[in-house]
């Protein structure tokens, strides 16, 4: 009678554990639902003084951690190290990042996200993430991620679940005038979808919301809410936008060509040289994102076709597919505080025989 009952259960511990892996099987594929890997964990890794990791499935782990020399992203897999990416760790912290993975573009394999807290600001208190994907959740090989920069993130609030799959939220908060609302300091919200290693425009209006009183008041109440910050711009009080409400009139034009792509020889990491040729004059070369320069030009990149710019810090894992041999117009907006390299939509190719 033991023996009979030890192998019932063993039996049942075997059908239990295969459910278990079924379900996870399903979850892992399931098209529009991102998986909090969870909490960082406090870590020990030769040559850096502290850092926190997440564990993944297959013995992948990520950290984060702080050294004299730099502060690191890095990816272990069996114990081995795959790359590493330049992290921001406010305040020395090293637990201040979120690990995400799932399905992002339907195609049933998962990309994974690295969601890393940069700052937060005084004041406001804007906090500023930098959001890394990678296109290979497994890692069977490391390339440099797509990275873009938030300000205010949430995990279902830039990540929005819609319809079997994921809309990305970027949000930035900006000083302008609306008709109906008036002037003042606004959040600004654009749309876009994951799709082979790039952000892609959706087609939703740029939404804004003036941050008055009951903003504060809701942002305060709801700081913690994983929503943000989808959740404080689908409030009423927030309008459609176009793009020159975020840039302002355009002051100066130029049509050209996109040359060359090569990376600066002292730069921090996601910055590329851009050798843009303007039609009848000599070229000139662009350091994208401007952030080391001794200016206060903004500079971004633009989606032409969907008059869509790119969020703040903006970079595939493959800058030269991108850009290069692009036709594109540099425009300057409020006066010269702006620049916009507005990408044109490639000319289709037919083939003949």
């Amino acid at each position: 009678m033991d023996r009979v009952c030890f192998r019932l259960k063993a039996a049942m511990s075997r059908i239990s554990i295969l459910f278990t892996l079924f379900v996870a099987a399903q979850t892992y594929a399931q098209p529009g639902k991102l998986i909090d890997a969870g909490s960082p964990q406090p870590a020990s890794i030769e040559g850096y003084h502290r850092g926190h990791c997440v564990a993944l499935p297959n013995h992948i782990r990520i950290c984060k951690l702080v050294s004299d020399n730099a502060d690191v992203f890095l990816v272990e897999k069996g114990g081995k190290t795959l790359g590493t990416w330049p992290s921001t760790a406010f305040m020395g912290e090293t637990e201040g990042f979120e690990v995400l993975h799932g399905d992002l573009d339907g195609d049933r394999q998962r990309e994974l996200i690295v969601a890393n807290h940069d700052t937060t600001s005084n004041g406001v208190g804007i906090s500023t993430w930098t959001i890394a994907i990678f296109p290979d959740g497994d890692f069977r090989s490391f390339q440099l991620p797509l990275t873009f920069s938030v300000e205010d993130y949430g995990s279902s609030g830039t990540f929005v679940p819609a319809n079997g799959r994921v809309n990305i939220l970027t949000t930035d908060w900006r000083w302008g005038t609306e008709r109906k609302r008036g002037g003042g300091l606004y959040l600004v919200g654009q749309w876009w979808r994951y799709k082979s290693g790039e952000l892609v425009p959706l087609n939703r209006n740029t939404i804004a919301r003036r941050y008055l009183f009951r903003f504060a008041y809701e942002r305060g109440e709801t700081w913690e809410s994983d929503r943000k910050p989808y959740q404080w711009l689908t409030n009423r009080s927030a309008t459609a936008v176009t793009t020159e409400f975020i840039t302002g009139a355009s002051t100066s034009s130029k049509g050209g060509a996109i040359q060359a792509i090569s990376k600066p020889e002292k730069s921090s990491y996601g910055a590329v040289q851009i050798v843009f040729k303007p039609d009848g004059e000599q070229p000139s070369t662009l350091l994208y994102p401007n952030d080391e320069e001794s200016t206060s030009i903004d500079r971004y990149v633009g989606d032409a076709e969907s008059g869509r710019i790119y969020p703040h810090r903006y970079l595939p894992s493959d800058p030269e597919k991108w850009l290069r041999g692009k036709r594109a117009t540099l425009r300057t907006y409020q006066e010269n505080r702006i620049e916009v390299l507005w990408l044109e939509p490639q000319k289709s190719t037919k083939a003949t025989k």
